[in-house]
């Protein structure tokens, strides 16, 4: 008996959970819409354009499924892509983060569609992974920096300085004593 459910369980996965799994999204690498020379705004234009379909509720499962694991596929490359600089000024934060943030979004959405999370669900986060794409378009378009140094950066270029500072001067001993008043007089 213990032959038979360990051949049982070593001659792969069992029909059900193949099915659970669903098939793998087209690798990332497969997409040729986006390349390193991209500009980000392009490859945000795409994925945006991935997601209106989903949101506009026009087409059926599968068709959304198959626009949502496009999408997933796009935020993977999107890092790849011509980034215009590092700093978004008007958030204060690294443009670079922004874009892992939609990453994962991203990914969460494909983690529910194939975990069969309720299709209320994968529409809100889907919604909210949309309006990521426009607020961040919105930041791009409204300009950026460099980005600000890192701490670690900071703190040795302050132990630099200090070390080129010439010595302080010894602090001074104890005043004197004071001389008394002269009562001759």
């Amino acid at each position: 008996m213990l032959v038979s459910l360990l051949t049982s369980a070593a001659c792969g996965p069992r029909q059900d959970d193949a099915a659970l799994a669903g098939d793998a999204p087209p690798p990332a690498a497969a997409l040729t819409q986006i390349t390193s020379t991209t500009p980000v705004a392009q490859g945000l234009a795409l994925l945006q354009q991935e997601l209106e379909p989903v949101l506009a509720g026009d087409i059926d499962e599968t068709d959304a499924n198959n626009h949502l694991l496009r999408a997933e596929a796009l935020t993977d490359r999107l890092l790849e892509t011509r980034l215009p600089f590092q700093w978004l000024s008007g958030e204060n934060y690294g443009l670079d983060s922004r874009l892992r943030q939609i990453q994962a979004r991203a990914d969460r959405v494909v983690a529910q569609i194939r975990g069969a999370a309720a299709r209320d669900s994968v529409v809100s986060d889907v919604r909210a992974l949309h309006q990521d794409v426009s607020d961040l378009r919105a930041a791009i378009a409204a300009g950026g920096t460099r980005a600000p140094p890192a701490l670690e950066q900071l703190l040795a270029d302050y132990q630099a300085s200090r070390r080129a500072l010439p010595p302080r001067p010894p602090a001074p001993g104890p005043a004197p004593p004071a001389t008394p008043p002269d009562t001759t007089g």
